[in-house]
């Protein structure tokens, strides 16, 4: 986890040092809080530091992940981040820009199972994780002076992993270590979620996608001395 964060960190300083002495007058930094779905939950949470030059903005922020089969009501936690191109900048009232997400979450449960006559399965462990790639395109529509309404569509792969450990009521434990698999499909926003797809086969051809819409804010602007 601290790699990567390190190493995404890294990468969005290095995109806006390319041009250190012109950025100083027009680097920003700000806050998105975006809701959405992505291929593991729906109704996510992405709260985001942005920071933007030009037509540039890279953002980092938690992943809060609402709606995973095994875990439907708390949140998954995880890590978001991004880059997006704005063709005609950010000026406009209406601007349009490119994006590719990233978003990575690592997870664990414990299903508990009652047997009256006390055989067969126990209690399950299941640990996840999934590394998601998407690309796609947004808009932004500036309200007011450094507040604007954020939405985006795109769609990608995700290479998930799935282990579980079994425990029976006569105290054998059966482990299966998922080796990961790269997935892509066919994907609903609003109705579904891709965890659970070994118990509902009719999943695996969805697509990969991810939806998101919220509010943004350009906090502050570093200018030259």
């Amino acid at each position: 986890m601290k790699n990567i964060i390190f190493s995404l960190t890294t990468v969005f300083i290095s995109l806006f040092s390319l041009k250190a002495q012109d950025s100083l007058n027009k680097l920003q930094i700000g806050f998105d809080f975006l809701i959405g779905n992505n291929a593991l939950g729906r109704e996510n949470i992405y709260p985001s530091i942005t920071l933007s030059e030009a037509k540039h903005t890279a953002f980092i922020g938690p992943a809060f992940i609402y709606g995973l089969y095994y875990n439907p009501y708390a949140p998954s936690f995880g890590l978001q981040a991004g880059y997006q191109y704005y063709p005609n900048g950010k000026k406009n009232r209406f601007n349009l820009f490119f994006e590719y997400d990233f978003n990575w979450v690592k997870a664990k449960f414990q299903i508990n199972h009652y047997s009256w006559n006390q055989t067969g399965l126990k209690k399950r462990n299941i640990e996840i994780s999934s590394l998601d790639n998407y690309l796609g395109f947004g808009f932004r529509l500036n309200i007011i002076k450094g507040l604007y309404l954020k939405t985006n569509l795109g769609l990608g792969l995700i290479f998930y992993r799935e282990s579980t450990k079994d425990e029976l009521y006569d105290g054998t434990i059966i482990a299966y270590n998922d080796p990961g698999k790269l997935f892509a499909g066919k994907f609903y926003p609003f109705t579904s979620q891709y965890i659970g797809y070994e118990l509902y086969p009719w999943r695996q051809n969805q697509l990969i996608g991810i939806f998101k819409i919220g509010l943004g804010w350009d906090l502050y602007s570093f200018k030259k001395s």
